[in-house]
């Protein structure tokens, strides 16, 4: 992991970021998990509304709905946790930038593949 990122947030693998560009890269990922949390918070909602439409169908097939919007609720939760994991690595990143804390200056290998319970987020342009 690299050093500007505490090892106790127990976030993602990002390997071998210049300095400038953690950042940037960081926020990239950010803004697709919340498009993530979006489309979540309309299937939740969705599979809410199937549930009340569905009150008078049998119980078997509103079990199905119920187990639908526990998933998604879970998921959701998840990905807030990701979400505030994410938005404490910027602001750690930001902390040590302006306070001239620890830099990452290796220029080998810029790719910045990460994931999230295997969900895999790239970021191809800042």
């Amino acid at each position: 992991p690299s050093p500007w990122i505490s090892p106790d947030l127990d976030i993602f693998e990002i390997r071998d970021f210049e300095d400038p560009l953690a950042g940037p890269y960081l926020e990239c990922i950010r803004d697709k998990i919340t498009f993530d949390i979006r489309f979540a918070l309309y299937d939740l909602w969705m599979a809410k509304d199937c549930v009340k439409i569905t009150k008078w169908w049998k119980l078997h097939l509103k079990n199905e709905f119920w187990q639908d919007y526990r998933y998604i609720k879970a998921h959701l939760k998840h990905l807030y946790k990701e979400l505030e994991k994410i938005n404490k690595a910027i602001l750690i990143k930001n902390n040590e930038r302006y306070s001239g804390g620890p830099r990452n200056n290796s220029a080998n290998d810029t790719s910045t593949t990460s994931s999230f319970l295997g969900t895999k987020y790239r970021c191809t342009s800042v």
